[in-house]
């Protein structure tokens, strides 16, 4: 008995401003074809059902052309004998009720069974038994829902999937002003338990794995490998499938003991040596003074990364605030700016701000949603 666990493919993500040749957004072709990758490789597996833990779209609202990608690639499973259990996760979870889930829509296909309401339910496939929590209004809805949580006695497999944080572990958290987290009490009793929510593989406990992503969305998974996992219930194991996705790299160049024309030596030795072509690339060059960072020839740096899909150059001096340098701006959330500019902000306590980030994040949620229609 073996199942695939596919998680937070983000279907509607777009960064950047370099666009296709048919006018799309490159990221967001990026994210789209690292999901039907993930699909294709599932089929060839000839897996006994799939779990998708949460965060196919990023936002509450996607766009049409996302929404039909998602069905025609969860019904080419389904009409392949694998029958598929997702959950909503916090990225294309609504806000406002009034709103409507977009899960709803998976309603009506044979085979495919969305858990979008804030209630636990549990699926079964014979002698499977899936024990799914989607994201919820709250955390206290959430802990209620958990405290509900039972192993059916019949079953030869009980499964749990949450699309969440662990209490306690900073590994597992996003910073996402809606994430939530579960204590690891309640994952005894289950045979597996299927995470959605951190990009990267990760392997908890035996029993216990975040999926990641399929593609790449942050710094913090450029060398790390992106696929999904394929669970074989009887042997225990998790066997980690490879898939492709767009190239990350980070430099990092401690300039403290160089001058200024040999960072920029070393700038140019090293985008001679990376390839930045068709990569996302960003330098981080660190202990300067703030005064000597301004002769970086940044002009020469983005003429010897002008294929890469994108490339910055961040500068750290060690007397002054980090500044980016980029020339084509990241299109970024509100929330996202939002929460970069408290960061920024030094005279502040954390309890002040943590008010602040709350209550902002708030509000620019239900604008964002608004303006994905």
């Amino acid at each position: 008995m073996k199942f695939v666990h596919l998680s937070d493919t983000h279907l509607g993500y777009h960064s950047y401003r370099k666009l296709t040749s048919e006018g799309y957004n490159q990221r967001e072709e990026d994210v789209r074809e690292a999901f039907v990758r993930v699909i294709d490789r599932a089929i060839e597996l000839k897996p006994d059902f799939c779990i998708h833990s949460g965060d196919v779209f990023d936002s509450p609202r996607p766009s049409n052309r996302n929404i039909s990608l998602a069905i025609r690639g969860f019904l080419r499973l389904t009409e392949n004998g694998i029958p598929v259990v997702v959950i909503a996760g916090n990225h294309e979870t609504p806000k406002t009720r009034h709103l409507g889930h977009v899960f709803s829509v998976f309603e009506f296909f044979s085979g495919l069974y969305p858990i979008y309401q804030p209630n636990y339910r549990i699926v079964r496939f014979g002698r499977v038994a899936i024990h799914a929590i989607p994201q919820c209004p709250s955390a206290q809805l959430l802990e209620e829902e958990l405290k509900n949580l039972a192993p059916v006695a019949d079953a030869d497999y009980n499964i749990l999937t949450l699309h969440a944080g662990i209490a306690n572990i900073p590994q597992f958290s996003r910073g996402d002003f809606n994430e939530q987290f579960v204590d690891q009490e309640y994952f005894h009793g289950f045979d597996w338990v299927a995470l959605g929510h951190y990009h990267n593989f990760a392997q908890v406990h035996p029993n216990v794995v975040y999926a990641g992503s399929p593609e790449r969305f942050s710094f913090a998974e450029a060398t790390t490998e992106k696929g999904f996992p394929i669970v074989d219930l009887q042997t225990g194991k998790a066997r980690f499938i490879h898939t492709e996705a767009r190239e990350m790299l980070e430099v990092v160049i401690n300039a403290s003991h160089l001058s200024t024309t040999n960072v920029n030596d070393e700038i140019q030795a090293i985008c001679e040596t990376v390839e930045p072509s068709g990569k996302i690339v960003k330098f981080k060059v660190e202990g300067f003074d703030s005064s000597a960072s301004k002769l970086i020839d940044f002009k020469r740096f983005f003429e010897l990364t002008k294929e890469a899909l994108h490339s910055a150059i961040e500068v750290i001096p060690k007397d002054g605030e980090s500044t980016s340098y980029s020339p084509s701006p990241q299109l970024s959330r509100l929330s996202d700016e939002f929460k970069l500019y408290l960061e920024q902000l030094p005279d502040i306590d954390q309890d002040t701000k943590r008010e602040i980030e709350s209550l902002g994040f708030h509000y620019l949620s239900l604008v964002e949603e608004t303006d994905s229609d």
